[in-house]
């Protein structure tokens, strides 16, 4: 016979439930990120989030010179211009995230001295994968005509539910 104790549910009540549970700091994370402006310190601030940085093998190393790169690249605010006409600023493209990821992109495709697009300098050989996996962790978010729903298995899947699960580990346990 199992004690009716046990089937009380009992919650702390001076912790938040980001506080207990990763995957929901990383949801508050994503909601703020595309509710808001998208600036450079929120984009490293997902990178180096536990889930963000084991899903994209970011170590301490990496998220530095992912830093580093962002401020290189121009990244300061906004995903693209029509993400900054909700700002009143829709023809203004420079320091979008659009802008400094093409600029990354290219700084790995190109040499510095092309005639394309100005990219980033001196990508070398042992940051191309590090610049493919922080072009991947931003695709999701920089893609802004997502439906707001996704059918998966036969049922819908909110759009901030599809991003939290990309971002986050495949086995969804996050190491303690």
């Amino acid at each position: 016979m199992r004690h009716p104790g046990h089937e009380l549910r009992v919650q702390l009540a001076d912790r938040e439930l980001a506080a207990t549970n990763p995957l929901v700091e990383l949801a508050q994370i994503v909601v703020g990120l595309v509710a808001g402006r998208v600036t450079a310190s929120e984009v490293l601030r997902l990178a180096a989030h536990e889930a963000c940085a084991r899903r994209f093998r970011f170590d301490e190393d990496d998220l530095a010179t992912l830093g580093h790169r962002a401020a290189e690249s121009g990244a300061r605010w906004g995903l693209d211009a029509g993400h900054r006409g909700e700002y009143g600023l829709r023809d203004l493209a420079d320091n979008t995230w659009a802008n400094a990821l093409d600029r990354l992109a290219l700084g790995v495709a190109v040499a510095a001295d092309s005639a394309a697009n100005a990219p980033v300098d001196d990508i070398g050989s042992n940051d191309i994968t590090l610049v493919g996996r922080f072009l991947e962790l931003l695709d999701g978010p920089c893609r802004r005509t997502c439906p707001p729903a996704l059918h998966t298995r036969g049922h819908p899947r909110p759009a901030h539910r599809r991003r939290v699960d990309r971002l986050a580990p495949a086995d969804g346990h996050l190491p303690r």
